[in-house]
């Protein structure tokens, strides 16, 4: 019911513990556990629709609740782009993803690689600045493409002003300056790298007001009488962070910080850079979940929610060809960031309900790394309510796939050659398997 793994350990003598003992896992009786946690759920599932009435009502805060979501469809066909190259053109998907970056207010352009998704957030950018919606762009890309990119938006807008913030020009003594010029001046679109987007930083002030509100939503909860335990203990933990705070010494009087910048659109390319996110969750030792993050992803995180509540809740473009790519959980991340208030009004905010709304954790054997003994690994491998999740994504996400090239030749298939283990690769192997022992 808590969403933590299943494991049985046991005590086994260890002349490297202070105690001369370690737990280590029970395999046999952990096998058993697993099985009966099974089993409980099978007859749950079973007893859960038996009576009508219970089923009717479940049935009916689900599709009220989580079924009453039609996906919109975005036809660019209109979009004229008057400012544009007359040398250039548009494909219509690339319109119809212009359209959507336009009248929604958080974009997931997922757009395989290749499929120029460099031209529909420049072309976005530009018809947003020129319609008013949108004053103030910024563009955040990889350190090496910079000069990339202000080549391709020369070819697109000719005539457009730009600022490009290099690592060069984002040295010590000049990045206050830097700083300055984008919060006073009008450029048509502010192109930064990764790390001088990373330099600027956030004011104190706001890091106050935003731990303020958490801690106030968190005794909303309370009172409520919901998982009461659990969030006075996060609360603990805020108002520490928050004491900490107050009291610093920083060194931010006078600068100009992120949130005075007053960035309209923030764009994000190869978003998948930004995917380590801290997840806040009581499932322990699953694959795929950090439950630490980065540095840089907390800080992508608190810029995008500033940009949106500067914005009444738009203001993000995230661009990736690879969207989802280890685990289901990259699809929570990218929620988090780009639909954040939708999952709070479905009461999917925390990756705990996230989860066991559309994912079912598994404890499964699996071949250890040295091949020579086996071990439990919990993953999230069964999924439901998808159709729910895709019109939840929909929402935000704007896929295309290329076609199929016809140079490719066909895969003709191939045969396993199967050798027999040398006794050097298996004292090989023995010496890994060792080895992988110190490490644990």
């Amino acid at each position: 019911l808590n969403m933590r793994p299943i494991i049985i350990t046991k005590e086994i003598p260890c002349s490297d513990s202070k105690s001369g003992k370690k737990r280590v896992i029970n395999r046999q009786e952990t096998t058993l556990a697993l099985e009966k946690e099974r089993i409980i759920t099978e007859e749950f599932q079973k007893w859960i629709w038996q009576d009508e009435d219970r089923k009717r009502r479940l049935e009916k805060i689900y599709d009220e609740t989580y079924g009453s979501e039609v996906v919109r469809h975005y036809d660019g066909s209109f979009l004229s782009f008057p400012e544009m190259s007359k040398n250039e053109k548009l494909f219509a998907y690339q319109k119809n993803a212009v359209a959507r970056i336009i009248f929604s207010p958080n974009t997931l352009l997922a757009h395989e690689v290749g499929s120029g998704k460099t031209f529909v957030m420049i072309a976005a950018g530009m018809e947003m600045r020129r319609i008013g919606i949108s004053k103030k762009n910024m563009y955040v890309v990889p350190n090496n493409i910079i000069g990339q990119w202000k080549d391709i938006f020369k070819r697109l807008y000719p005539d457009a002003n730009l600022l490009c913030v290099e690592p060069s020009h984002f040295r010590p003594d000049k990045r206050e300056k830097v700083i300055e010029t984008i919060k006073n001046s009008d450029y048509d679109a502010v192109i930064i790298a990764y790390s001088c987007f990373g330099m600027i930083p956030i004011s104190k002030q706001y890091r106050i007001d935003s731990i303020t509100q958490e801690i106030a939503e968190l005794n909303k909860l309370i009172e409520e009488n919901l998982l009461v335990d659990k969030l006075k203990s996060d609360i603990n933990k805020l108002s520490e962070e928050l004491d900490e705070l107050i009291h610093s010494d920083d060194d931010l009087d006078g600068r100009t910080c992120f949130d005075d910048l007053g960035i309209n659109t923030l764009f994000v390319d190869e978003a998948h850079n930004y995917k380590n996110l801290k997840i806040e969750t009581k499932i322990r030792n699953v694959s795929g979940i950090s439950t630490s993050g980065s540095v840089k992803c907390k800080d992508m995180h608190e810029k995008v929610r500033i940009v949106q509540k500067q914005n009444d809740g738009r203001g993000a473009v995230f661009a990736t060809g690879t969207p989802i790519s280890n685990s289901l959980t990259d699809v929570y991340v990218m929620q988090k960031y780009l639909q954040f208030g939708e999952l709070a009004l479905l009461g999917l905010k925390n990756f705990d309900s996230w989860v066991g709304m559309f994912a079912e954790k598994e404890s499964q054997v699996e071949v250890c790394v040295d091949t020579n003994r086996f071990d439990f690994k919990t993953k999230f491998s069964k999924f439901h309510n998808l159709a729910e999740l895709s019109c939840l994504l929909a929402s935000i996400a704007d896929f295309h796939s290329l076609d199929k090239q016809n140079e490719i030749p066909d895969f003709s298939g191939y045969n396993d050659d199967v050798s027999q283990k040398t006794k050097e690769l298996k004292d090989y192997l023995q010496d890994i398997s060792n080895r992988a022992d110190i490490v644990h």
